[in-house]
């Protein structure tokens, strides 16, 4: 069985190490030998089994220029013309790749970060099964990856008040609602293609959240009959990360990211804990990886404050993460936009305890009391929660983080997602 999979990078965030650990897993005894390999825009790893995926020269000379002429060609009527609808040459490079002539399925991953020719989605499907895993909402929006709590995407309507953030980055002239109407009409042309069954085209959402966002999607055909959906939630490596059971200190220990990813919510904890400090019985250890905290924030751990705070850089082996992971009891997780975290499996497989917004699928993976949950983005609703945490016992914080993480290990690990893409792979090829 030959899987080719395409995906925007090899290496950088959880979509990228879903896919990366997927190609080069070696898949011999799990029902059958799987030959996998991997496409992107731009190769970082030198990994034997990913190549780029060809682009004319065309392509990436507008790339060179994204901030300007780029945007003023890709977004202006110019975008009508057909040679700038094609820009990428997806499909004939495609047919050119030797592995993708053999390959028995094409399994999607992140195709929206100017590399890949959407319409080209229903060249491929004439050809070939496709699987979609959908990492964000990218495929339902008009360009962003996340909406929040705005459903526009529901209604037909493309804009929404998130234009700057990533992918779409303020395009000089805003296209979105051309680009939801041009994906409904890829998705409707692929579920009304003549001969073909209803597994050849199968979106992958992640969390049922996103399941749910698909199905009430404008994009969405309303009868599907060559286009299925079936959810397929993250695992992880529960080899890498599981818990040491090796605390034994006596003061709670709290973990945050702080980022500037407008995604991840950070300001929403960072913004209470000079609150949190002037509470004088308050007695934690805070553990801030990655940007350091604002000096107003800084400025408000004074010498009698009971709360000590640990600075580290950001760390990006899985072992040392396991490490760090294993080093606290609670994790502050404020993420305002998120599909089914991989970091959220990760420190729940580890033993911690999660204080985690209501984004998302984080509500599937902290449901049943498996971590504590605050309304997304309200940090009065965080502020109380953590209070609530903290009154707790180190014992009865411990003793939730170890239900969380046995609950991983048989829900969650990455074993069991393989199985169930296999299962689907089988289901696709008999």
């Amino acid at each position: 069985m030959k899987i080719l999979h395409i995906n925007t990078y090899d290496k950088g965030g959880g979509a990228e190490q879903f896919v990366f650990d997927f190609v080069h897993h070696n898949f011999e005894g799990l029902y059958t030998e799987i030959e996998a390999k991997l496409l992107v825009k731009r190769k970082k790893t030198d990994s034997n089994k990913v190549e780029i995926l060809p682009r004319p020269l065309l392509s990436h000379t507008l790339e060179k220029f994204d901030k300007g002429v780029h945007k003023i060609i890709k977004h202006t009527f110019f975008s009508d013309l057909s040679v700038l609808k094609n820009i990428h040459s997806t499909f004939e490079n495609l047919q050119k790749n030797e592995f993708y002539k053999q390959a028995d399925i094409i399994h999607l991953h992140n195709i929206h970060y100017d590399f890949f020719d959407l319409e080209d989605l229903i060249k491929i499907a004439k050809q070939k099964p496709i699987i979609w895993t959908l990492h964000d909402m990218w495929a339902m929006t008009g360009g962003e990856a996340y909406t929040f709590d705005n459903e526009n995407f529901k209604k037909g309507i493309g804009k929404t008040p998130y234009k700057a953030f990533h992918p779409l980055l303020n395009p000089i002239i805003d296209r979105r609602q051309s680009y939801l109407e041009q994906k409904k009409q890829v998705y409707s042309i692929i579920n009304e293609l003549e001969g073909a069954e209803k597994h050849n085209f199968v979106l992958i959402p992640v969390s049922n959240w996103l399941k749910e966002c698909l199905e009430n999607a404008y994009v969405f055909p309303q009868k599907s009959d060559n286009i299925s959906i079936q959810t397929i939630q993250n695992g992880i490596d529960t080899t890498i990360f599981k818990n040491l059971n090796q605390r034994n200190w006596n003061t709670k220990r709290i973990l945050f990211f702080n980022s500037d990813n407008p995604y991840k919510g950070a300001a929403v904890f960072e913004n209470i804990i000079p609150q949190l400090n002037q509470d004088k019985t308050t007695n934690f250890e805070l553990f801030v990886v990655g940007k350091e905290l604002s000096k107003t924030v800084l400025n408000s751990f004074s010498i009698d404050s009971k709360i000590k705070m640990i600075h580290l850089k950001p760390i990006y082996d899985r072992h040392k993460m396991n490490e760090l992971y294993n080093s606290v009891d609670i994790l502050i997780f404020p993420s305002r936009a998120e599909n089914f975290s991989l970091l959220v499996l990760e420190a729940m497989a580890t033993g911690i305890f999660i204080i985690g917004s209501t984004a998302g699928g984080i509500k599937e993976q902290l449901a049943d009391n498996r971590g504590v949950l605050f309304e997304n983005g309200n940090p009065k609703d965080l502020l109380g929660k953590i209070s609530v945490v903290l009154n707790m016992s180190l014992e009865e914080i411990r003793e939730k983080g170890k239900t969380a993480s046995l609950f991983v290990r048989e829900n969650w690990s990455i074993e069991k997602m393989r199985a169930k893409y296999v299962d689907l792979y089988k289901k696709i090829l008999s």
